[in-house]
């Protein structure tokens, strides 16, 4: 549904500010050092934009686990790298 393509797919990133403190998304959003300007593109993205998965900190990775996000994604890996991938073909 509209809520797992939020989450999984766009990590809310089509949403403004005002729409993510009514669904409770925000305090994620928080921990990972966003604030309203930031996400409204009126200010500087935070610095945990600029950081892998494992120099987050464990409250942003599980913040950033919060809107979907995994180790393999956060840090920009191809799909075909993620470590959890399995063909039926074992590969």
């Amino acid at each position: 549904g509209e809520e797992a393509w939020d989450c999984h797919i766009n990590h809310y990133y089509g949403y403004w500010w005002p729409d993510l403190e009514a669904s409770g998304i925000v305090h994620y959003l928080i921990v990972l050092g966003w604030n309203e300007n930031s996400w409204d593109g009126d200010g500087e993205e935070p610095e945990t934009e600029d950081l892998y998965w494992d120099d987050l900190t464990p409250e942003e990775q599980t913040a950033a686990s919060q809107i979907c996000y995994f180790k393999d994604l956060w840090d920009g890996e191809p799909i075909s790298q993620w470590e959890f991938i399995q063909t039926p073909f074992g590969s």
